[in-house]
């Protein structure tokens, strides 16, 4: 008896008929809709003009529906709907490429991050800035938001050192129920 006989049969990967799908993001501009049972592509979202950075997904409703937010170097959040490769819209602030996002789907509200050391408030349905959190001194590159807690946590790492150790973190309490311009 060799050894290879007493490991266990392989199993499948996926449950039989499952198909999870996965989005990407790319510098190559591009988002891309991933099948990854088959391990291939199946739709390509194009609208950034420069490198795609972050993305967040609402998967809620899939397979008849997926919708997408993504920030860029171009200093845009791009809108989309995934299912159908469809560009909803841009939402245009930032000075500095955008490079963190969280999203509350429900409310229709997202927090952005960029290199200009902002964080933005938006309404996703107007696509416009509710409001514009300033006070980082360099670039914001993580972003965390409890929504539930209506508070958002911001990092930025050190700008002068690949150190990757953390330089400063600010706290925003309530920061939803001041946001009357949004209606939210």
């Amino acid at each position: 008896m060799d050894w290879v006989s007493l490991l266990p049969e392989p199993r499948p990967q996926m449950f039989p008929g499952s198909s999870p799908p996965m989005l990407t993001c790319s510098s190559d501009k591009t988002l891309r809709l991933w099948n990854l049972k088959k391990g291939e592509c199946e739709r390509t979202l194009v609208g950034h003009e420069r490198a795609a950075l972050c993305l967040a997904v609402d998967w809620s409703g899939w397979p008849e529906k997926a919708r997408a937010i993504s920030g860029s170097l171009d200093q845009t959040l791009m809108h989309w709907d995934v299912r159908n490769a469809v560009w909803l819209g841009k939402m245009e602030g930032h000075s500095g490429a955008v490079c963190a996002l969280a999203v509350d789907w429900a409310a229709e509200r997202a927090l952005s991050t960029s290199y200009d050391g902002d964080m933005r408030l938006w309404d996703i349905v107007e696509r416009q800035c509710c409001r514009v959190f300033p006070g980082h001194k360099g670039p914001i590159c993580c972003l965390s938001a409890d929504w539930s807690a209506s508070r958002a946590l911001m990092d930025r790492r050190t700008t002068h050192s690949n150190s990757g150790t953390w330089k400063q973190a600010y706290v925003y309490k309530h920061l939803l129920d001041t946001l009357g311009r949004c209606g939210l």
